[in-house]
């Protein structure tokens, strides 16, 4: 089955629309700073944001799906590392906290844990195969 954008739209539609939610609902609430895992569900659906976008790019989604799956993890980590940065840098977080280390390290893991999920989904539940698309 060759991959069409309406294919990855809808996901992204959803995980994009669930982080949206997810998000705004804990700066309202303060669920960021009240419920511990709250950053780890938003950095899973993150990671699942970031790949479907990704793969709307035909460039992205062209090649063996080993070759697909390395530039999908390289752009996820490199988004969640900027992400980090950012949080970092604004004073989203506090980097003298302790715990900063393992927090940041489990934002990435979840970041990656979203890309792999996302290409599961695509290439397991709706049998698309990424092998040298030409659309």
């Amino acid at each position: 089955m060759k991959v069409t954008k309406k294919d990855i739209l809808t996901p992204l539609a959803v995980t994009a629309g669930s982080l949206f939610m997810t998000d705004t609902l804990a700066r309202m609430f303060y669920f960021y700073w009240t419920i511990w895992w709250m950053d780890v569900i938003n950095h899973l659906i993150g990671g699942m944001v970031v790949t479907f976008f990704f793969l709307l790019f035909p460039y992205v989604r062209k090649g063996p799906p080993l070759h697909v799956f390395l530039k999908l993890l390289f752009i996820v980590l490199v988004i969640g590392a900027l992400w980090e940065i950012f949080e970092s840098i604004f004073g989203l977080t506090n980097v003298v906290e302790i715990g900063y280390t393992i927090d940041t390290t489990i934002d990435m893991i979840m970041d990656v844990l979203g890309m792999v999920i996302a290409y599961v989904y695509l290439t397991k539940k709706l049998k698309i195969r990424f092998l040298y698309n030409e659309d």
